[in-house]
């Protein structure tokens, strides 16, 4: 299945990854980190939730819309997975693919993640 048809979720914080956890315990869904709680909460904070949390029920995804420092950074620190805007110039995403794919990251566009559910955003 197509990781953008899966029940989508935006968090800020673990406690939310785990309530989601416990009511889609049976069903594969993403989470957002959202790029609100990124931009106060720094890429650490997500490296070490991305460690704590198991990825086989759960896509993980950073949202970051156009900041490049984020986006090199996350890939620098191991996140897999990174959801970009679509408003990036095409030659700043051609290089971003680039180094994402020497990394193993896959890259995502946030606007396709149409079924957006903002449950918990404060």
């Amino acid at each position: 299945m197509n990781i953008y048809n899966y029940s989508t979720f935006e968090i800020s914080n673990l406690e939310q990854i785990n309530s989601l956890k416990k009511t889609f315990e049976n069903e594969k869904i993403n989470i957002i980190h959202s790029f609100k709680s990124l931009i106060w909460q720094g890429p650490f904070y997500v490296q070490q939730i991305n460690k704590k949390i198991d990825l086989t029920k759960i896509n993980y995804i950073v949202e970051t819309n156009n900041n490049l420092g984020l986006i090199i950074s996350l890939i620098d620190m191991g996140i897999k997975k990174i959801s970009i805007s679509n408003s990036l110039d095409k030659n700043v995403k051609d290089k971003i693919f680039s180094i994402a794919k020497k990394r193993n990251v896959d890259i995502y566009f946030t606007k396709k993640f149409t079924k957006k559910k903002l449950i918990f955003t404060k």
